[in-house]
């Protein structure tokens, strides 16, 4: 990681996307396995998850991630032998552990080491705590560091209480495409440039349709110019030749300027609707970090909490998303405070 050459740029982008994958992957099937403690299929994926992040931080020199996700495995290889049951304390410390994961990959060459050392007294506590967790785990308090770099396709595991939007700092968006997407697009843009090339040879067609303009022209100045009836007659034949010649051939390139306009005009469309539909994102995108907040709520208030949402699959503008995102967590973090009685009372 030391240095800022070209590999290591690469290896650490590399990281960052398996950070994301894998925390993601982590976080949901955690939240399953909470309800499912003994679901042999949800262990077997948190394991592999857990082992390819362990690989991954050792890969790139991430010392802390490696340790974190090395601890995390050796407990849920003992929940797959049975000699674990996880309850909801292991569930705490896993999320935990999860979030700081995630805060591994968003760092860079340049925050890496003082981030690392301002982070070891909490990953100690984390691994304690997967050894044996307390009752209701606490998250370790966290050294101020030098922040990470910002990556936004990133979720925070919770989301903090809402801020006025005019001091929302503006952040460089990235985006993952998928390689259909991508092949779609160079499908269009393909289109487009053999449209430019038509177009090219269409305005050349156009100097043949100038030039006969100008014969005319030239030719109902010859009519004028005529002085006996039989050659003005002469002329004018030649003049009509032409006039029907420029007709004829306007009439086609109109018919083929028409023609194009049309493809154009579809192509565009098609173009349009490939963009519209990359921003596009499934309400399940952000369904993770709702269900995260409402369970991390629900344990706080010592409350039974059951998060159905129907519709996921619906798609928004990613924009709208992130901005929705935050309004949805804080209504139902107000909802699982203020309208899900306690245990008792609801008995």
């Amino acid at each position: 990681m030391a240095g800022g050459n070209f590999e290591s740029f690469s290896l650490l982008d590399i990281y960052q996307l398996e950070v994301s994958t894998q925390t993601t992957a982590l976080s949901d099937s955690l939240l399953a396995l909470e309800r499912n403690p003994t679901d042999a299929q949800l262990l077997e994926a948190l394991m592999r998850a857990s082992h390819s992040l362990k690989g991954a931080a050792r890969l790139v020199g991430v010392r802390i991630g490696e340790r974190l996700a090395h601890a995390m495995e050796d407990l849920l290889v003992k929940a797959q032998h049975g000699e674990v049951l996880l309850g909801a304390a292991h569930i705490d410390v896993l999320l935990q552990s999860t979030d700081l994961l995630r805060e591994t990959g968003t760092l860079t060459d340049a925050t890496l080491e003082s981030w690392s050392a301002g982070q070891e007294s909490r990953v100690d506590a984390l691994i304690a705590n997967l050894h044996n967790p307390p009752a209701r785990a606490v998250e370790p308090e966290r050294k101020p560091g030098p922040p990470p770099a910002a990556t936004p396709e990133l979720a925070p595991a919770a989301t903090p209480e809402l801020a006025p939007a005019a001091a929302a700092p503006v952040k460089d968006k990235t985006l993952r495409l998928a390689t259909e997407k991508l092949d779609s697009l160079l499908g269009l843009s393909g289109e487009l440039v053999v449209s430019a090339a038509w177009m090219t040879e269409f305005s050349t067609s156009l100097l043949r349709l100038k030039a006969l303009h100008g014969e005319t022209t030239r030719a109902l100045a010859r009519v004028r110019e005529s002085d006996t009836a039989e050659r003005r007659a002469a002329e004018l034949a030649a003049c009509e030749s032409l006039a029907t010649r420029t007709a004829g051939l306007l009439s086609e390139r109109l018919l083929r300027l028409d023609n194009y306009d049309r493809q154009m005009s579809a192509l565009s469309r098609r173009l349009h609707q490939e963009v519209v539909a990359i921003r596009m994102r499934p309400i399940a995108d952000v369904v993770p970090a709702i269900r995260r907040t409402v369970r991390d709520a629900a344990r706080s208030l010592g409350k039974v909490v059951d998060l159905d949402i129907v519709g996921s699959d619906t798609l928004v503008d990613r924009d709208i998303l992130d901005r929705l995102e935050g309004s949805m967590t804080h209504l139902l973090r107000n909802a699982v405070d203020h309208g899900i009685e306690l245990p008792v009372e609801r008995r």
